[in-house]
């Protein structure tokens, strides 16, 4: 079983040599595939000197958003599995292990990092808060007891990455993500996983306004229907 790991970036120059460096040392049989989002720091640069054959760079042409990256990473991904790292080192790709176990198995087919179940609140307060409130949205309008839905660290097959019927281009395709999934019939296993908080001061992206974009997500999709094609959900 390969794992592809989607990493998608964007002005991450200070870390994106560390991050690669911590994937390539997890003993898991795995693709790299990066999606540079039109950096402007020396991120880009940096990427375009790479030498290292197990390393996939997509450079897109325009800077269209995290989600639209993620979604590029899910169509372009090669291993069985997919998972999605962040560049900014909050979430140590040690942590890989721990999300595959349920699937091997045979737990689930869709396994979630959750950083609030370790005990360990070290999120910012209002990064918390909003947090809490949009893991308990998708809870009471879709049946879950879900975490973190805001986690980066969400583990899925490739063959339903690829066929999911996504439109979110930005922060707000974490929700249409978990709300498609679910709305497949699929269960979520949540596992705890460690991690670092960054500020905004140290170049976290995501903002509070983002919220209100989840919020429209989660709502909107109470009466959608979700589907793939025949054959997607079938292990």
């Amino acid at each position: 079983m390969q794992l592809t790991v989607i990493v998608p970036c964007y002005n991450e120059k200070n870390t994106i040599l560390a991050i690669l460096q911590q994937i390539k040392e997890v003993p898991v049989d795995k693709e790299i595939l990066v999606l540079d989002g039109c950096s402007t720091d020396g991120t880009r640069e940096i990427l375009k000197e790479l030498q290292d054959p197990t390393i996939r760079v997509i450079f897109e042409e325009t800077r269209r958003g995290k989600g639209a990256a993620v979604k590029r990473g899910f169509k372009e991904a090669r291993g069985d599995f997919v998972i999605i790292q962040d560049a900014d080192l909050e979430i140590s790709p040690s942590e890989y292990p721990r999300l595959l176990e349920p699937v091997v198995r045979g737990r689930a087919p869709v396994v979630y990092g959750s950083r609030l179940m370790t005990g360990e609140n070290k999120m910012p307060f209002y990064t918390y808060l909003a947090n809490r409130f949009l893991t308990g949205l998708i809870n009471i309008f879709y049946g879950s007891r879900l975490t973190d839905i805001e986690t980066a660290h969400k583990l899925l097959p490739t063959k339903l990455a690829r066929h999911l019927p996504l439109e979110c281009n930005g922060f707000d395709l974490d929700p249409e993500i978990t709300i498609q999934i679910l709305k497949l019939g699929l269960t979520i296993v949540e596992v705890p996983v460690r991690f670092v908080p960054r500020t905004a001061k140290a170049g976290k992206k995501i903002h509070w306004t983002d919220a209100f974009a989840a919020i429209c997500v989660i709502v909107g999709y109470k009466f959608k229907k979700v589907s793939v094609p025949p054959g997607t959900l079938d292990r």
